[in-house]
């Protein structure tokens, strides 16, 4: 009983301490202060969402428990390395789980949400990685809040859908698949939240609801009802000519052959499909030259711009384009992303940058302020540079008479 006897001890001590502040801050009087020790096991919660989630598997459940369980009581702490992993994650008595599948669990994790990658920490001295920093929720981030803590958070989609690992492939198609679906830059209110968390509570409770009902025949083509019609030689008459003829007398193996139709059944079926009008995000992009982007990171700018009218996303390719060649932008990528999030809110506006880009890209040259004032046309073109003009006899003979008027005498060459 001594590690008893210890707790009731540090118990009693806690308690005297709480009495002493209690009354210096009381003035002295005595109010009674009691403790309280819990001898029972220490239990973690555990998300119903998380048991709930169909893209996750019983490693990847089992792995999220105990990363929350190796946290720290102030929530901070080492994320466990991957020794510290490989014993808890195991499938059976003396057994390991192997790096793989910790990688496996981690990236799955990331992809759904449940942990964000919220930072990289580097060696300042010589910029090498010393490790990430990961944030773990208790319920699955939605795309934007994901991408507002990771900025590579649709990159990793992207590349994580050609993983080695078929399990996690899969997952990061069907991620893919919801963020092309649903748009990436919608950020949901609090409403929108407890909505979903409703929606995932209905679906745990009544799973039925969620199956499509089985196709139904109208009341109409039922017998029961009043509006039934026989339709011709549905029920025929006793003295009617019968449709069926046997066969041959000598025939005696088989019976008699059916001439009549095959009996046909109409269903109707009325379907109600709600759609959205949403502009197609494999729309043909112009990437004009200064984006120097691979396919990954052109495939994550479509699918932020998803959700945006044709026009609004070469839009904003022309005006990050026109950014990076005026030499205004240093990263691409996250230049792309700030104007992804600006005309998802209305409020981008396309500058000359992007004008000038979406003009070379149409093949239209805008007039400068030269060219519109003309060409410019030097004074000394409109001088005359031929030589002197032979004159006719009449014109000198009156060059002559006015010399001599004028008493002036031409020198001779």
């Amino acid at each position: 009983m001594k590690h008893f006897d210890a707790l009731i001890g540090r118990a009693a001590s806690s308690m005297t301490q709480r009495r002493g502040q209690a009354a210096s801050a009381s003035g002295g009087q005595d109010d009674p202060l009691d403790g309280l020790l819990f001898m029972g096991n220490p239990h973690e919660t555990v998300p119903r969402a998380l048991l709930l989630d169909q893209r996750l598997g019983a490693v990847d459940v089992l792995g999220w428990q105990m990363i929350r369980l190796l946290s720290n009581a102030d929530r901070t702490t080492a994320f466990p390395t991957y020794d510290e992993l490989e014993p808890l994650l195991r499938s059976g008595a003396n057994r390991k789980a192997s790096r793989k599948t910790v990688a496996r669990v981690i990236a799955i994790l990331r992809l759904t949400r449940w942990m964000t990658l919220g930072m990289k920490a580097r060696n300042t001295e010589n910029g090498r990685m010393i490790g990430n920093v990961y944030v773990l929720h208790d319920e699955p981030l939605a795309p934007a809040e994901s991408l507002s803590l990771d900025v590579e958070y649709i990159e990793y989609v992207i590349r994580c859908t050609r993983h080695h690992n078929r399990d996690v492939a899969e997952v990061a198609q069907l991620v893919r698949d919801e963020l092309a679906e649903s748009g990436v830059l919608e950020l949901p209110t609090r409403l929108d939240v407890i909505d979903r968390r409703a929606e995932r509570q209905r679906r745990a409770e009544f799973p039925e609801e969620t199956q499509s009902a089985p196709a139904q025949f109208p009341a109409e083509t039922q017998t029961g009802s009043p509006s039934f019609q026989r339709k011709l030689g549905q029920f025929p008459e006793v003295d009617a000519p019968s449709s069926q003829r046997k066969l041959m007398r000598k025939s005696v193996t088989y019976g008699t052959v059916s001439d009549a139709p095959p009996p046909t059944v109409r269903s109707y079926t009325n379907s109600v499909c709600k759609t959205t009008a949403r502009e197609s995000g494999q729309a043909s992009l112009v990437w004009s030259w200064p984006l120097e982007l691979t396919a990954d990171e052109r495939e994550s700018v479509r699918l932020l711009l998803t959700g945006l009218s044709a026009d609004v996303q070469q839009a904003v390719i022309d005006e990050a384009a026109g950014r990076v060649d005026a030499g205004k932008v240093k990263n691409t990528l996250g230049f792309l992303h700030t104007l992804a999030k600006r005309a998802a809110s209305d409020n981008f506006q396309l500058t000359h940058f992007g004008r000038h880009i979406a003009d070379k890209r149409r093949g239209v040259e805008r007039p400068s302020t030269e060219a519109a004032a003309g060409p410019v046309v030097p004074l000394q073109s409109t001088v005359s540079k031929q030589g002197p003009q032979p004159i006719s006899p009449e014109t000198e003979q009156a060059r002559e008479q006015l010399l001599h008027r004028l008493g002036l005498q031409r020198n001779e060459r």
